[in-house]
């Protein structure tokens, strides 16, 4: 079900985006449609394996195929993560530095979408050359990273990752965020208010996001680097975060939804 409105939802924002010129010219809106893309491929790549596996109590596909699994749904996590600390930055820069927002071209846009996916791939390929390992899962219907370590290497790669991965990007955007709300406030006056109005929904409707994104990852984070302690976590501790992590993708169209109606 979670699958079906992932595809459905995230389809029908590429769909608009692609049909409605006035969504093309502003530069911010390519972020939106990357956001989109990163989730379908979630919803297509994630959802079909684990809710087959998920039926037949293990995994069918083979190694090969939750190599590739688990590298897809990695880097497409990622890149759905980058994009939302990029728009976050580009809303500190608009709001606190309005000076250099004409800057905020649709070429910047690009340069900064390959750096989402550069950076994607810095720490999803490793993983297939021999630094770490994608691997199964503890409950052996899905795949990912291997994060129970056994030597040096695996270690300095999970950590590097919850440090890189997740920590650094909560920290970018609650600066941005922290940033944006406290000029919001003591900057708005009564001239200014239709704009505001404007610019402040997109920035709730993209905050919101982001702590969507972040209630469905951090369980699973927190479980990744409990398994880096421990020899053995519970089962439920390794299941329920992983299939939580994957509705991050159902949300999102759920908002656009609502902001289009706005």
């Amino acid at each position: 079900m979670k699958g079906s409105i992932a595809t459905l939802g995230n389809g029908s924002v590429i769909a608009v985006y692609i049909r409605q010129k006035k969504f093309r010219s502003k530069p911010h809106n390519i972020l939106i449609l990357n956001l989109a893309v990163s989730d379908l491929g979630i919803s297509i790549f994630g959802y079909p394996f684990c809710t087959a596996s998920g039926y037949a109590g293990y995994w069918l596909f083979g190694d090969t195929v939750c190599q590739l699994y688990a590298f897809m749904c990695y880097t497409l996590s990622m890149s759905s993560l980058n994009t939302l600390v990029v728009i976050a930055g580009f809303r500190y820069i608009s709001l606190c530095h309005p000076q250099y927002a004409y800057r905020l071209t649709h070429h910047v846009t690009a340069f900064s979408l390959i750096g989402v996916w550069v950076y994607s791939l810095l720490w999803t390929v490793p993983p297939l050359v021999g630094w770490s390992s994608y691997t199964y899962e503890l409950f052996g219907t899905s795949c990912s990273i291997k994060w129970t370590v056994e030597n040096t290497s695996e270690m300095s790669y999970v950590v590097g990752s919850c440090l890189f991965c997740y920590l650094l990007h909560l920290l970018l955007l609650g600066f941005f965020y922290y940033k944006h709300g406290i000029l919001g406030i003591f900057h708005y006056t009564v001239n200014d208010h239709d704009k505001f109005i404007g610019n402040d929904f997109f920035s709730q409707m993209c905050f919101l996001m982001v702590i969507l994104f972040m209630v469905a990852w951090t369980p699973y984070t927190v479980s990744s680097f409990w398994s880096v302690l421990v020899e053995e976590i519970p089962l439920a501790a390794a299941t329920y975060p992983t299939m939580f992590a994957k509705s991050s993708c159902v949300f999102n169209p759920i908002i656009y939804a609502i902001a289009h109606k706005k």
